[in-house]
């Protein structure tokens, strides 16, 4: 198990939250926020096999500060400078 995980931060537009999706696999992850930006809303199970894309988990963050790491993993940000709406979540 590799020590590095790749985010993909988004804002809920439903609550102005901002979230990261972790992935294990950067290219996974890449595919992720590039449907995201284009379709501004989570994908449907139907739309992406989140199994496939060795998906970890959402958590929320505080955008002022985002973390570095993230249960024990250390953290490649994929968006940190263009973070899209989703309005889905």
């Amino acid at each position: 198990m590799s020590s590095k995980h790749f985010a993909v931060q988004f804002r809920s537009m439903r609550t102005a939250i901002h979230n990261i999706a972790v992935f294990n696999n950067k290219t996974n992850a890449r595919m992720f926020c590039m449907f995201i930006e284009e379709d501004q809303e989570l994908p449907e199970e139907h739309d992406f096999n989140y199994d496939l894309m060795e998906y970890s988990n959402v958590f929320e963050i505080d955008h002022r500060k985002p973390p570095t790491n993230v249960q024990g993993y250390t953290l490649e940000y994929i968006n940190r400078d263009n973070i899209p709406d989703v309005y889905n979540f």
